[in-house]
């Protein structure tokens, strides 16, 4: 992706600000996700890469499109940009009490999303409080796992992925859904990553929340499952 220089940059956290893309006091808004923990012991190339995939999420965030092509683009971003892999935005359905694929990553999972919605579902334990995404939106707390096979409370879980980083995505204070990405690599994400996918869970959270969308997503992940 491309870079921003220190211009662009202000112009950009500018433009997030006054179009209400992250929330009012929150670290990006006021400029510290720039100069505080964001950019601690990390070159200026990677913070301005960090803040270049906000501008850009935030400015697809702000054009009119159905809630399932603004997730799939925001996916698309983190991939082309950051080069993740494995990328998933999952929303809760509450009478099931499962998480349900609403965007997942095309060059993981292929382009026919019927496709890719059974392939994951298969390969992942999407009941609220089981697993990591379960658990991170049955706690509203995210999870960074640098190796899912270390930890004793993953024992037993059976995935080929190695590292894993789910956050939540809330609405007026209610979780309703997870961002996360998982790798076949030990160590694959870092606080770093964490921080950038809690911003533009914000992002995706105010944009359904400004558009009045919500209730068009659940009808949407209700008639996808």
């Amino acid at each position: 992706g491309g870079r921003v220089d220190k211009k662009e940059l202000r112009v950009a956290i500018t433009e997030l600000q006054r179009n209400n893309l992250l929330e009012a006091g929150s670290r990006a808004a006021e400029g510290q996700f720039a100069v505080g923990e964001f950019g601690l012991g990390l070159s200026s190339q990677v913070m301005l890469r960090g803040l270049d995939v906000v501008h850009q999420v935030g400015l697809q965030l702000q054009r009119r499109r159905s809630p399932g092509v603004l997730a799939q683009e925001v996916i698309q971003i983190l991939e082309s940009m950051l080069g993740y892999d494995n990328t998933a935005i999952l929303l809760v359905d509450r009478p099931s009490r499962q998480l349900k694929p609403f965007a997942l990553s095309e060059k993981t999972y292929g382009k026919d999303f019927s496709q890719a919605y059974e392939n994951y579902i298969e390969a992942h334990d999407l009941r609220l409080g089981v697993g990591v995404p379960g658990w991170v939106a049955h706690h509203g707390q995210a999870l960074l796992y640098g190796d899912v096979l270390r930890e004793p409370r993953l024992e037993g879980f059976v995935t080929e992925m190695r590292s894993t980083l789910f956050v939540p995505i809330r609405v007026e204070g209610v979780v309703i859904g997870t961002l996360g990405v998982e790798s076949r690599l030990v160590d694959a994400f870092t606080p770093l990553d964490q921080q950038l996918l809690e911003t533009v869970a914000g992002q995706i959270a105010i944009a359904i929340q400004n558009a009045h969308l919500f209730s068009r997503v659940r009808r949407e992940v209700a008639d996808e499952g």
